[in-house]
Order: C-alpha cells, then sequence, then structure tokens
C-alpha cells in the first residue's frame, strides 16, 4: 500500500524550495566565483583552474552515487541532507580565508612557493566541498523528493525543482558581483556558508522521511 501523502504538503514544499534553491545558488557561486577567486586574489593560472573543475566534476560524480546507495542502506536521507548541509556550509565559509599570505605565514614559505601550496590547498579544499554538496543535494535531497512524491504530482514537482537552477543563477549572476564587490570575495564566501549551514540546522527540525523508506543493511546501527 502507497502510504505517502495523496498531495506534496505545504510542509514539503518549503523544504524543496529551500534546499533546493540555497543548493543551486551554492552551486552557482562555485561554478561562476570560485574559478574567479583563484584568478584574483591566489595566481591566473589556468591550468591549476582546468585541473580544480575536473577534479571536482569528478568528485561529484562519484560521491553522488556513492552517497545515494549508501542513504538507501541507511535508509535515511534526512541525516545526509541536514548534516550535509551544515558541513558543507561551513566548507565553503573557511574557503574564504585561503590566500597565498596565510600559507606564508603558517608555513614560513617563500612568495612563489606560498601560491603554489596555496593552489594545491583549494583545488583540495573544492573536492571536499564538493563531497559534502553532493553528498547532501545532488544524492539525498533529491532521492528525499522522489521518495516523498506520488507518480499522480511527482511531474509538478520535478517541474518546479528543474526551475530551481535557473533561478539560482539569475541571483548570483545578478546580484553576487556587486556583492563581491562590496565585501570581496572572503566576505562572500562567510555569508553564503552561514546561509548554508543555517539551511542545514532547519532541516534537522523540518526535514522528514518517507515511510515507506527502509534500512536495507546493518550498516551504522
Amino acid at each position: 500500500m502507497d502510504i505517502r501523502e495523496e498531495k506534496f504538503s505545504r510542509a514539503n514544499w518549503l523544504v524543496l524550495l529551500l534546499f533546493g534553491t540555497i543548493g543551486q545558488i551554492a552551486w552557482s557561486v562555485e561554478n561562476m566565483y570560485f574559478n574567479l577567486f583563484i584568478f584574483d586574489t591566489i595566481s591566473p593560472d589556468l591550468e591549476a583552474i582546468t585541473l580544480m573543475v575536473q577534479l571536482s566534476g569528478i568528485t561529484a560524480t562519484v560521491v553522488t552515487l556513492f552517497a545515494g546507495a549508501l542513504s538507501d542502506i541507511i535508509g535515511n536521507r534526512r541525516r545526509f541532507i541536514s548534516i550535509g548541509y551544515t558541513i558543507w556550509g561551513v566548507t565553503v565559509a573557511l574557503f574564504g580565508f585561503l590566500s597565498p599570505e596565510l600559507i606564508e605565514r603558517i608555513f614560513s614559505l617563500d612568495a612563489q612557493r606560498a601560491i603554489s601550496v596555496t593552489l594545491v590547498i583549494v583545488i583540495v579544499a573544492d573536492c571536499v566541498m564538493t563531497l559534502f554538496g553532493s553528498s547532501a543535494n545532488d544524492a539525498a535531497f533529491n532521492a528525499w523528493v522522489t521518495d516523498n512524491t506520488r507518480p499522480s504530482y511527482r511531474g509538478k514537482v520535478e517541474g518546479v525543482l528543474s526551475i530551481l537552477p535557473l533561478i539560482a543563477m539569475l541571483i548570483v549572476a545578478g546580484g553576487f558581483g556587486i556583492l563581491v564587490g562590496f565585501v570581496g570575495y572572503k566576505g562572500l564566501f562567510l555569508g553564503l556558508g552561514a546561509v548554508i549551514l543555517v539551511c542545514g540546522i532547519v532541516g534537522i527540525f523540518t526535514i522528514k522521511d518517507s515511510p515507506l523508506l527502509e534500512k536495507k543493511g546493518d550498516m551504522f546501527n
């Protein structure tokens, strides 16, 4: 018997719009501004930027497949989404603190060496952010949407969900450039990270897993 709700509830719409929009804004900022952050504040090294994009893409693909399967085994999307968003927010916020000057002071390096080490750390940090973002948003959140919708209205819900990347892109492209001009990259990443973190905390109290979702294994008892 299908015990999912006859219609997508207001609470579920709130979760979908909040987590869907914030998640897509985070991805848009990563796609648009992480590259500019490296180019403007660290080094105009196009090879490093290209490598970061490639490794981030590989990480997203692998992690989404693994995290999606793991959330099936554990039978818990809520934990993946709320904790994932919370840690995702922290990693985004910390990204803004990375600079050659900081690395130079911490490791007592010369300026050129500090730039190289900073590039490596930034690439690794981007992959870590992608790990938590893909686990929380691409894998668990999208699976949660499927879990909580019946075929009769899933098309409507998925239609709204598919519009969110465009809305996020318009928000980021239209306003975040001005924001960077006022607060800089550090302020941008701190602010965005804080919003993502708060979103994750909200998820602890608002997200409910589908009653049809069951644990399929004995991991993490």
